[in-house]
């Protein structure tokens, strides 16, 4: 929630509660909806006293009763997941070599990495 309220105050429990929610962030995929800043009156972005991860999402304006309506039931489909981007999820490749088949020959152990990999299970990585 951000207003000129909390714009006011310096000092409070709230802005401990961002930064760690800030925090949090860098511990998830790229794309994971999180952050859902919600201003309540004409607060600008420009100049906020809010971590700059805030800046960096949409804020949602919460101007009446509908618009908080319509927040809550974004906020609903993001805490499902289906609201989020198909291509933010991440998809499981198949191992190199043969596709659709179990792998079996040299570089096909069911790795994601060749036998020319330094990392490769062949190589003892």
């Amino acid at each position: 929630m951000i207003s000129a309220t909390t714009q006011a105050r310096r000092e409070a429990y709230f802005r401990l509660e961002r930064q760690l929610a800030d925090e949090r962030t860098h511990l998830m995929a790229e794309g994971t909806p999180f952050l859902l800043p919600a201003v309540i009156d004409a607060t600008p972005e420009r100049g906020a006293l809010v971590p700059k991860s805030f800046l960096a999402v949409q804020w949602t304006r919460i101007r009446s009763p509908d618009s908080l309506d319509a927040f809550g039931e974004r906020a609903k489909k993001l805490m499902r997941g289906s609201d989020v981007a198909r291509v933010s999820r991440p998809v499981r490749a198949k191992p190199m070599g043969q596709s659709g088949r179990s792998p079996t020959g040299p570089g096909e152990s069911g790795s994601f990495f060749t036998t020319d990999h330094p990392d490769s299970p062949a190589r003892g990585g």
